[in-house]
């Protein structure tokens, strides 16, 4: 209509010209009665229970979904969990109910008072225009939930179903204390750890978090706790099947509790891998060598607070058995003493690999081999004069074994070659053992630079056969990388 208009000589003010137009209906579905349990736990199944009522002048007709929710207050909101739903068939006349129930699987949810809220109709199904802010209704009593105890020192296993899923428990801290969580899980799976203080962690909010790649092991830590209840999440994020874990957590202080390995040559660089507690991006490492000597690292790659790893270049240091340390922010040390043994020699393994590189992109074996049999553990390295490209880290961990390469190394087995410089690249052995040599070229070539195409080619070194993977087109794969089958 016309907005009319005023003052000392009555005239129009020709505004927008507006149409509103309401659709009534002569259904309304509205929850009467809502009640369920008032205690749980995770993972516990409970039964909620609900009586809905037409109260309009028209017949409800046909089917629809009724929500059920877990909600902190007994007021719905988009935000509040849902629990499941249950199908609702039948009309429903004018001023008749029907009651209904549904089995539910209680979530991890901080421990406190909640309320089961049932929203009839939850998907919209059946038209009641504006009458639906009586569709949701609250349980009369709450419901008290609680997360199971992980106890200092005890460890406790726990399920994870699926990808995606996840696990909650509460952690009793005193104030002041050093807090260390692991969690360790099949091989295959993927892991992730979280924690919180005081609330439920989540991928995106938490206080410290393990997230070491493809790994089922985890670890973090916390310096200074608070005292009260910190919060931990095992997230699965990569799960092939159903997987068993084992959660612990203890109270220590800024440590390293494993260095590996423990053997390194005094020919060349070494990485180190130390695990402990109270890491942090500012941590630095550093070996304390058998003449006292501080050797610091070249390069250091912070994973989180419980893994840190350093690479020496201990080219020319005395032999003999070295301490790891690890300095924090206010000179603060901790030492793992005798962590490393500076050996000056390595026994080559007994059958070697040829090989050729046919361009920057490609790696072609000439000769393959069904193992590699040495008397001391050791691994392989693909690298040039000064880095290491990639390594297949089958680890000789017994004297005289023989190792296959087999489909388990077809994913850790894989040297990445894209757009390699030209240079002289060798195939490695290293090992370590005192009195024999530590590490023995088993092979090397020249790569020239190569065309601008890729080669990519799939060894197998049980047969010895090398087969182009080219993609539908017809074309060599962009893949750049060969891999042990």
């Amino acid at each position: 209509m016309l907005n009319l208009g005023a003052g000392a000589v009555p005239f129009f003010d020709r505004g927008a010209i507006e149409r509103q137009e309401v659709s009534n209906s002569d259904v309304d579905l509205a929850t009467i009665a809502v009640s369920g349990p008032t205690s749980g736990v995770q993972d516990g199944v409970v039964t909620v229970n609900w009586t809905v009522q037409n109260i309009g002048v028209g017949p409800a007709i046909g089917s629809w979904h009724d929500a059920v929710y877990l909600s902190v207050d007994p007021v719905w909101t988009p935000d509040d969990q849902l629990l499941g739903e249950k199908l609702h068939n039948g009309d429903v006349g004018p001023g008749l109910t029907y009651s209904d129930s549904a089995s539910v699987t209680l979530p991890g949810a901080l421990p406190g008072d909640y309320f089961f809220i049932v929203r009839s109709d939850g998907r919209n199904e059946v038209f009641e225009a504006l009458a639906k802010l009586n569709n949701p209704r609250a349980s009369a009593d709450r419901i008290t939930l609680d997360l199971p105890a992980l106890f200092l020192g005890t460890p406790l296993n726990g399920q994870l179903t699926a990808t995606g899923s996840s696990k909650f428990y509460k952690i009793a801290a005193p104030a002041g204390a050093d807090l260390v969580v692991n969690v360790t899980g099949p091989a295959g799976a993927t892991n992730e750890l979280y924690l919180k203080f005081a609330d439920i962690p989540s991928r995106q909010v938490f206080d410290e978090r393990g997230i070491r790649a493809n790994q089922p092991a985890q670890a973090l830590s916390v310096s200074s706790t608070r005292a009260g209840n910190y919060f931990v999440m095992v997230f699965g994020a990569n799960l092939p099947s159903p997987e068993t874990f084992t959660l612990t957590a203890r109270l220590t202080g800024f440590s390293i509790s494993s260095v590996t390995p423990t053997r390194g040559s005094n020919t060349g660089q070494v990485t180190i891998a130390i695990a402990g507690a109270q890491f942090d991006g500012n941590s630095q490492p550093r070996l304390i060598d058998s003449a006292c000597g501080m050797l610091q690292p070249t390069r250091v790659y912070f994973t989180d607070s419980g893994l840190i790893s350093a690479t020496f270049d201990l080219t020319g240091r005395p032999t003999g058995l070295a301490n790891v340390q690890v300095v924090n922010t206010g000179n603060v040390t901790t030492s793992f003493v005798a962590a490393v043994s500076l050996d000056a020699t390595l026994l080559p393994p007994s059958m070697g690999l040829n090989y050729s590189v046919r361009d920057v992109f490609g790696l072609e074996i000439q000769k393959a081999i069904a193992a590699i049999n040495t008397s001391v553990s050791g691994r392989l390295f693909l690298k040039d004069a000064v880095h290491p490209i990639g390594n297949v880290p089958v680890t000789l961990a017994t004297a005289n074994q023989s190792v296959a390469f087999t489909t388990a190394t077809l994913t850790d087995g894989t040297f990445l070659l894209r757009q390699v410089p030209a240079g002289t690249y060798q195939l490695t052995f290293e090992g370590f053992a005192t009195g024999t040599p530590v590490s023995t070229t088993v092979g090397s070539s020249d790569v020239n630079a190569g065309k601008n195409y890729c080669d990519s080619r799939r060894v197998d070194f049980r047969r010895g056969v090398s087969e182009s993977v080219r993609d539908s087109s017809g074309e060599y794969g962009c893949a750049g990388r060969f891999r042990h089958r």
